[in-house]
């Protein structure tokens, strides 16, 4: 099956607007904070690359924004960077230095900013602070690490009132 990108407009019914079609498959959108900008994922030219598109005009224009594959785009708060996961052996995260001029959005650098040995998947499945300057990642179990858990506390209020009394 294919994977297209589409949106719908909030208060507006269930209206789906069609936003990119076609025989590629593209996903991962990511709308830039200023809302100007979406970045996507496209195995348009036979791998996955990034893409970015005016929005909500699409057809305005597309710039590619990776050059050896890219997946799972993701703008900083600012907008002034675009990170994505680039493969190899390993993977790494790439931040594309990115200024808007006009109806254009300009490359001003491209850098490799670490390796990255974290789980991924098809989805993007990592996230930045608000300074840009830390990641959240999940880091995979090495074979020698627990099995992993999750605990689940039901009550959690009165089990805090319990452990911590405040009289």
């Amino acid at each position: 099956s294919r994977d297209d990108i589409a949106m719908i407009t909030k208060g507006k019914g269930d209206e789906l607007i069609w936003l990119i079609r076609g025989p590629a498959n593209e996903a991962n959108a990511e709308i830039s904070p200023d809302g100007r900008w979406l970045a996507y994922m496209s195995d348009e030219s036979g791998q996955n690359e990034i893409y970015v598109r005016p929005f909500p005009n699409v057809d305005e224009n597309r710039w590619q924004f990776s050059n050896r594959g890219g997946s799972q785009p993701l703008w900083s708060h600012d907008g002034r960077e675009l990170f994505y996961i680039e493969p190899g052996a390993p993977d790494s995260l790439v931040t594309v230095i990115v200024e808007p001029a006009d109806d254009e959005l300009l490359v001003n650098g491209r850098s490799r900013i670490m390796n990255w040995p974290y789980v991924g998947s098809f989805n993007r499945s990592y996230d930045v602070s608000s300074d840009g300057q830390r990641f959240l990642a999940v880091k995979p179990l090495d074979a020698e690490d627990e099995q992993a858990k999750i605990v689940v506390v039901q009550n959690w209020f009165e089990e805090l009132k319990r452990l911590v009394p405040t009289e």
